[in-house]
């Protein structure tokens, strides 16, 4: 089907970040484009302008959505937070052998 591999090239380009939202508006129309041939191929008499215009999403689902990628987004800053703090930490054991020795050697 055209319109599978039309929308498979589009996902897969990786944009410029001048050319981001064109990008997506284009994955929005080839995604459109590919739901309107599926459908008709079922046999559902729906126009494709319906599909775009008339799309849902349970606001439950984009919360979660959302949520989901401020976690990932997260990730690398705590990854840091967690690294800063296993080197305060290791050097803090290595004051605590440091002053036990020289409290041994007294």
């Amino acid at each position: 089907m055209q319109a599978h591999k039309a929308y498979i090239e589009c996902i897969t380009y990786q944009p410029s970040s001048e050319n981001v939202e064109t990008h997506n508006q284009q994955i929005i129309s080839k995604q459109t484009k590919l739901i309107f041939e599926m459908a008709r191929h079922l046999k559902y008499d729906l126009p494709e302008t319906d599909i775009q215009t008339s799309a849902y999403a349970a606001g439950g689902f984009i919360a979660r959505d959302n949520l989901m990628l401020d976690a990932w987004r997260s990730w690398p800053r705590i990854a840091e937070a967690l690294e800063n703090n296993n080197k305060i930490y290791l050097a803090t054991l290595g004051d605590s052998e440091q002053n036990e020795e020289n409290a041994q050697k007294n």
